[in-house]
């Protein structure tokens, strides 16, 4: 015989319900955006940032060898009094090649770098896209006694796609590694979200006690919170490592 559901107020469990969808509205594209910032930054390090200091190296070794000639061509003409200047020249040039070329090192490291670490974030971008895109379950006092099918939550890949012609309209797509809002605010604009939620489940618990109630908050809620907290850790380091990255490679 099924256990009888222990319910006092099905309003209070329709509100945490509707909380959470306005939850999961407002996670999905705090996470969605990180995500995309992330993408920006590796293409920015990678096509930007090289391209840009393999052209300066260029320009400012032609400058160093236009140089070395003038003062060349200073030594061997009774000019002398010029060949002074024109050493100071040929230094200037060269250590602005010089800088060129460290920064071209740095760039590459950095792309090295940054693409080792990417790699090992993919799984707690998984880890979080799974919690914001799982099926809500059916327990009779929340999702209604009639279905007996799960009720999707809109997944990952659909926002994703909606979202991003909305950025490229807006040119979101040519923004530079780390503009606009920092990482650090969206993560703990997520926690605190996460908290609210967790909150307004504790008052839905005063009305809903049996075992469904903590099937769903084992099943989902515990998972859900662990994915946030591991989630804002990598996005404070990847907000740490971009801000490392865009001093370094400006």
């Amino acid at each position: 015989m099924a256990e009888r559901a222990q319910v006092t107020s099905v309003e209070a469990i329709k509100a945490f319900r509707s909380g959470l969808i306005v939850y999961l509205s407002k996670a999905r594209p705090a996470l969605e955006e990180v995500h995309a910032d992330t993408l920006r930054a590796r293409a920015w390090l990678e096509t930007d940032r090289t391209a840009h200091w393999e052209r300066e190296l260029a320009r400012r070794r032609r400058i160093w060898e236009e140089a070395e000639q003038v003062l060349f061509g200073a030594k061997m003409s009774t000019l002398s009094d010029y060949t002074t200047s024109q050493q100071l020249a040929v230094r200037r040039a060269k250590q602005s090649m010089d800088e060129a070329e460290v920064k071209l090192r740095i760039v590459k490291k950095w792309a090295r770098e940054f693409g080792n670490r990417w790699n090992r974030w993919p799984n707690n971008w998984a880890n979080s896209r799974r919690c914001w895109a799982w099926t809500c379950p059916t327990p009779s006092p929340i999702w209604g006694r009639r279905s007996t099918r799960s009720t999707p939550t809109p997944g990952w890949e659909p926002q994703r796609r909606a979202t991003a012609p909305a950025a490229r309209r807006s040119g979101g797509g040519n923004r530079r590694a780390g503009e606009g809002e920092a990482m650090s605010a969206t993560g703990s604009r997520l926690s605190g979200l996460t908290k609210e939620l967790i909150v307004q489940w504790r008052e839905t618990q005063e009305h809903w006690q049996d075992a469904k109630a903590v099937e769903f908050e084992r099943k989902y809620l515990e998972e859900l919170r662990s994915s946030v907290d591991a989630a804002v850790t990598v996005i404070e380091q990847v907000d740490i490592l971009l801000a490392k990255i865009r001093k370094d490679c400006e």
